[in-house]
């Protein structure tokens, strides 16, 4: 079954009010409420772009699949590739086992990746 799942995105992201976040996105507070319980929302391919730019992602990181219990679909089926682990807890332990030092020196290299990416994508564009 293939389902909207952005709780788990937007708690990677760290958005500790995501209510309040889709409302400065514009949605409607009943909206925004519903969204952040991932109840199902009908979406127009604008909003989906719009939620991808806000959150930089892409649509896959949007969804999961959860194969039913007698699924046949072969290993090597694309949806496997939305079949999630949710990670969040792990790196949440992770990051609090940790020294001050320690994650301040992740966060560096977390910038240098990030400050790499973006001229690799600079480069690309021209």
């Amino acid at each position: 079954m293939l389902v909207f799942n952005l709780t788990r995105l937007l708690k990677i992201k760290g958005i500790s009010n995501p209510t309040r976040f889709f409302m400065n996105m514009g949605y409607s507070k009943s909206i925004a409420y519903r969204m952040s319980k991932n109840d199902t929302y009908n979406f127009t391919t604008n909003k989906l772009e719009q939620l991808c730019l806000a959150l930089n992602c892409s649509p896959n990181d949007l969804f999961e699949y959860i194969p039913e219990k007698n699924s046949t679909i072969t290993p090597s089926h694309p949806l496997n590739h939305l079949i999630r682990h949710d990670k969040s807890q792990i790196i949440h332990s992770l990051l609090h086992e940790l020294p001050i030092e320690k994650i301040l020196e992740l966060a560096d290299l977390v910038k240098k990746e990030e400050n790499q990416t973006n001229n690799d994508n600079k480069k690309e564009t021209h």
